[in-house]
């Protein structure tokens, strides 16, 4: 039941409700001793019982209470009252985005104000990954407005840091506890229970950077199982399809949405720079004046890591965003993942990071090439004289050599069309019973290209 005005928890005397979700209820609370207001958000009793969730939770709140920066809401306290969880932090008067879109904003925030939004919250981002801790549940509702106060101009800030989710929330695709919300923010491998880091974090803040472009919550209208699934395939929604002049933006969001991580960028600020690059080539939009302000910069706390590459610059027109001093870089500040080896830097999304086939694939090949060579020399050689409209032993030619060339297209990476060129040697072999190549061969051959595929997530 919701607490009332004057109502005490913990000490604290309740002065109105701000909100409540999933993970529980927020108050505007009256701090106990000091003349100030804080946020206090007590989670569901249920989620005491737990034990292993009260480790986490302790554990995480104490990580979240040692992040000081400009652009995260404060953890002050944590403890347990009435058997329920609760955890203190800073009061920030204004809205969250969720809120502005649907109030002020239903056709999506001006590009360059996306921007300085995205900024900000990468920059936050960046910080806490770099100190071992991932958000799991960025959104626009997380992210905060200040519009009062000294904050006036709107800084903006990452709530909700030190909520320790439920262990089933990283799996998804078997929660019901997974709000549809989230399932539309998450990355593919959190909802696969796979291992996440910081690059989960950079998938769901491109997510919101859609939201706040367009105004409408990527993969929009569909169940979550359907958007479970659509994930799973790799599909990403375009800002284009809603309004076209966002196009210039679709790279940068795409490679930050990739279903595999790898194929992301290193770091939170590196997407937010490219974002800022390719807003360069989009008009300046109807906003009178900008919602949000300029982040504020914060110094890195341990020396920059060696960059892998220096990937090309991004050709951007001119535009009304502020240019970036180096397009695409390769990271600056803190390593972003803790103990996590580096990431490639970001070229382009259309370039995959694996260099080399995968073994499935190349067995296949040779196995294929053998075969193949097997089967022209019986064509070759007269060995089939029987004819079926035309002389067997030419469709063991042409099959042979389909085979190569989808042996030769495997090497090439080209694994779709490797996939066509089997599917034909199937069909021509099939029909000739010969066994030898049609349930050897092409069966490896169609191995062999969809581990491919997989591998270079065709």
């Amino acid at each position: 039941m919701s607490m009332q005005a004057g109502e005490e928890f913990a000490g604290f005397r309740v002065v109105r409700r701000l909100g409540a979700g999933g993970m529980g209820e927020v108050y505007l609370v009256a701090h106990p001793r000091l003349p100030r207001q804080e946020a206090l958000k007590i989670l569901p009793q249920d989620l005491s019982h737990d034990q292993s969730y009260r480790v986490r939770f302790n554990r995480e709140a104490d990580l979240a209470a040692t992040l000081f920066h400009p652009n995260i809401v404060g953890v002050h306290d944590r403890g347990e009252s009435e058997g329920k969880l609760w955890l203190s932090m800073d009061y920030v008067a204004g809205t969250d985005l969720d809120q502005l879109i649907r109030d002020r904003h239903p056709r999506g925030l001006p590009v360059a104000d996306v921007v300085s939004v995205i900024a900000q919250v990468a920059s936050a981002l960046d910080h806490a990954h770099g100190k071992g801790l991932i958000h799991r549940d960025v959104k626009p509702a997380n992210v905060l407005l200040a519009e009062s106060g000294a904050d006036a101009g709107g800084r903006v800030l990452l709530a909700d840091f030190g909520i320790a989710r439920r262990i089933d929330d990283d799996a998804g695709l078997t929660a019901t506890n997974m709000a549809v919300g989230t399932v539309t923010y998450a990355a593919p491998e959190q909802l696969a229970d796979e291992n996440v880091d910081g690059r989960t974090d950079q998938y769901a803040l491109a997510a919101t950077a859609l939201t706040l472009l367009t105004g409408r919550s990527p993969f929009a209208g569909t169940t979550p199982g359907a958007v479970i699934s659509r994930k799973m395939r790799g599909e990403v929604p375009r800002a284009a399809e809603t309004d076209p002049r966002l196009a210039p933006l679709d790279r940068a969001l795409s490679a930050a949405m990739a279903a595999d991580p790898a194929r992301r960028f290193r770091t939170c600020a590196d997407f937010a720079r490219a974002l800022e690059t390719a807003a360069r080539s989009v008009g300046s939009g109807p906003a009178a004046r900008p919602t949000v302000a300029a982040p504020t910069p914060v110094p890195p706390q341990t020396p920059p890591p060696a960059a892998p590459h220096t990937p090309p610059p991004y050709q951007g027109g001119a535009g009304p965003v502020r240019p970036s001093a180096a397009p695409f870089p390769s990271g600056s500040g803190p390593a972003p993942y803790g103990s996590q080896p580096s990431f490639p830097a970001f070229a382009t999304p259309s370039t995959p990071v694996p260099t080399k086939l995968p073994w499935q694939a190349i067995v296949s090949a040779i196995v294929l090439i053998l075969c193949s060579l097997f089967g022209l020399l019986l064509g070759i050689s007269g060995f089939a004289d029987k004819e079926i409209g035309v002389p067997l032993g030419l469709l063991w030619v042409v099959s042979s050599v389909a085979g190569l060339v989808g042996a030769v297209l495997l090497f090439a990476k080209r694994t779709r069309t490797a996939l066509i060129v089997a599917t034909a040697a199937a069909v021509i072999l099939g029909a000739t019973c010969t066994g030898l190549i049609a349930t050897v061969a092409v069966p490896l051959l169609l191995w062999g290209s969809k581990s491919a595929r997989a591998w270079f997530a065709g």
